[in-house]
């Protein structure tokens, strides 16, 4: 059954003091890998969404230090100017492979540029795991996801209309 190989892997990870975090997204590579188009549940979260949405982010401000969060800022923006960089030297080396010239393909990779909202997600087990060190993390990936947020959809924007994918 989908739901106990589930909880056996979530079992099992904490039993031997693993992320359950990561030992899901491992379960989850795993079902890809051995038997393509498989999937092992599909939680159906229309109907939660908005509060999940709300939760997550109420607890998101919650745990922010804004002491943290202020001397964290510029070494999110550095952060963030090296993910763009790496970004775009990725899709610019894996151009030719994907059949695209080199400046589309840095284009491309410029896409990816906005961080995800599980960098909260791993940040809160991080902190669970070691407190002291926990806040000083907050700070960082708080900022480091804020200014994604509001520098990401600008950086995607740009990357698409100059690989030519939209013109507006």
């Amino acid at each position: 059954d989908n739901e106990n190989l589930i909880a056996l892997t979530v079992g099992l990870s904490v039993k031997f003091s693993l992320s359950p975090l990561i030992a899901a997204l491992a379960l989850g590579c795993l079902s890809r890998v051995l038997d393509r188009g498989y999937n092992i549940i599909e939680p159906n979260l229309e109907g939660l969404g908005h509060i999940l949405f709300l939760v997550f982010f109420v607890y998101s401000g919650a745990v922010l230090v804004p002491e943290h969060f202020i001397a964290m800022w510029p070494v999110a923006l550095a952060f963030l100017g090296l993910r763009a960089v790496v970004l775009m030297g990725s899709g610019m080396a894996f151009s030719r492979w994907n059949g695209l010239s080199w400046r589309r393909g840095g284009c491309l990779g410029l896409t990816l540029f906005p961080v995800s909202s599980s960098t909260l997600l791993l940040m809160l087990h991080i902190g669970s795991l070691f407190p002291a060190f926990g806040a000083q993390l907050s700070g960082l990936m708080l900022a480091l996801v804020l200014c994604s947020d509001l520098l990401g959809p600008i950086v995607a924007r740009v990357g698409l209309i100059a690989s030519g994918e939209t013109r507006d």
